[in-house]
């Protein structure tokens, strides 16, 4: 399942979303899912991270 959220979204419109799909998923696949929630925060330019983890493949 997709769940697309855009950039105008609002953070109410992300939480419908959301649990929507929480809704339609199992108790095992939400703990899985709740790891993936969060903000990564960077020392160095995003394209300049993404470039070296590239290369490192």
């Amino acid at each position: 399942m997709i769940v697309e959220i855009k950039k105008g979204d609002n953070p109410h419109e992300v939480n419908k979303k959301l649990k929507a799909l929480f809704a339609k998923i199992s108790d095992e696949k939400k703990s899985r899912l709740t790891k993936l929630f969060g903000v990564l925060t960077l020392k160095e330019d995003a394209v300049t991270f993404q470039r070296r983890w590239r290369d490192q493949f």
